[in-house]
Order: structure tokens, then C-alpha cells, then sequence
């Protein structure tokens, strides 16, 4: 027979186990929320304040890196975000942000000279307004890739300032050009046309004189 005493520890005992159930299911539910993904919202079009405080309300965040021009779009708008709308992304995420200047000034991003194809160029350039020139090609290594930028003749960096409203001029590597390497990079590392790869080819490195300080003493 039970004492009064064994009922209590049986009860105690039952209650700390719904107790600690309770709680598991309370904890995995929070995690299970912690990692909800949150649908970014379309801001194209918005203003950036309207924009931070949408952004915000939904527990994202958001960082201006640059302005653009798009001439019927007002001023101070959001025409560029870096995450599309309608994807999920964790909360927290930074949704990176251009917004529109009416002053058609804008600057050329660090980064596309020499680190850019011309695919990748035209696609940042156009999208954040600066409407583009036929290309110039030039002898270069690497095919499609983009040596210089110009605006009226002017050779330009990242950071430089220039009208969207002024066509931008690529400079562009034709790939004719190909890295060739017979022996060290310190005598024989050197640029040849392609076109005379087949002649280059035909040499005969009999004929090359090698002098007596570069052969190894026996």
C-alpha cells in the first residue's frame, strides 16, 4: 500500500516530467522560428526611407553602397537591390542597396578594370545607368576582358566621377595575345601574336647560343 509520502514523490515526479516536456517542445519551437526565412520584398521604385522601415519591420537590414540614374525614377528611390524580391533569406540578412540621383554624375565602380569580362561590365555599367559606346579592342591575353574604361577620351579609374548622359568607351583584350614559357621567367618569359605561334614553333632552339656561366659544372 502506498504511503501518503510515496503518493506526493510519485506526483512530484510526474509533474516534473510534463514540466520538462513542456519545455523541450517550448525550445524547439523557438528554434524552429530562429531560422524562419524571410521573403525579401520588392523596393524598386521606393523611397529609401519607405524602404529601411519595410526592411527593418521584417528583421532584415540594409546598406546604401552607391547611387544610379534612371531618369523617370524620383529622386532617392531604390533601383537596385542586391538580393531579387521574393527570395527568403535569414533574419538579419544585409540587402545592399542603390538609389536613384537625378544628377546624372556618377561614379565608376572600383573593381571592373582588369577584374571584370566584358559580359560582367556592361552589366554593372548599364544597371546603374551609364549607357555604353561600341567596344575597343585592343592585343591582349585573356579574351573579353577589360583593360580600360573612357569617357571623351578620357582614360578613367574607379571612384572617377563622369556624366551618365557621356557614352562610356570599353577597352577590350581581343585574346590575340598568349603567354608563352620555354625555360624561366627571368629570359624566355615574353608575348607573342598568335598568328605567328606556328612560326614560333617551327624554331630550332639548336641554333640558340647558351654560354658557359648558366651550364651546371660536372
Amino acid at each position: 500500500m502506498f504511503s501518503p509520502l510515496m503518493m506526493l514523490n510519485c506526483l512530484g515526479m510526474i509533474a516534473v516530467s510534463v514540466l520538462l516536456c513542456f519545455g523541450l517542445f517550448y525550445s524547439l519551437d523557438v528554434y524552429t522560428d530562429h531560422g524562419e526565412e524571410i521573403e525579401v520584398p520588392d523596393l524598386y521604385g521606393q523611397n529609401i526611407e519607405v524602404a529601411k522601415k519595410k526592411l527593418e519591420s521584417i528583421g532584415l537590414d540594409y546598406l546604401i553602397i552607391g547611387k544610379a540614374y534612371r531618369e523617370k525614377v524620383p529622386d532617392r528611390a531604390v533601383i537596385i537591390q542586391s538580393v531579387a524580391a521574393g527570395e527568403k533569406v535569414k533574419a538579419g540578412r544585409v540587402i545592399e542597396l542603390f538609389i536613384n540621383t537625378l544628377t546624372p554624375t556618377i561614379e565608376i565602380p572600383d573593381g571592373i578594370i582588369g577584374n571584370c569580362t566584358l559580359m560582367e561590365a556592361r552589366t554593372i555599367l548599364t544597371n546603374i545607368g551609364f549607357k555604353l559606346a561600341p567596344i575597343e579592342y585592343v592585343k591582349g591575353e585573356a579574351k573579353d576582358w577589360v583593360l580600360q574604361i573612357k569617357s571623351r577620351g578620357k582614360v578613367l579609374k574607379g571612384g572617377d566621377k563622369v556624366s551618365a548622359k557621356a557614352p562610356l568607351v570599353l577597352v577590350v583584350s581581343d585574346g590575340s595575345l598568349m603567354e608563352t614559357f620555354t625555360g624561366t621567367d627571368s629570359f624566355f618569359n615574353e608575348y607573342i601574336d598568335t598568328t605567328d605561334v606556328e612560326r614560333a614553333g617551327q624554331m630550332d632552339y639548336n641554333d640558340l647560343e647558351i654560354h658557359d656561366e648558366f651550364l651546371e659544372e660536372e
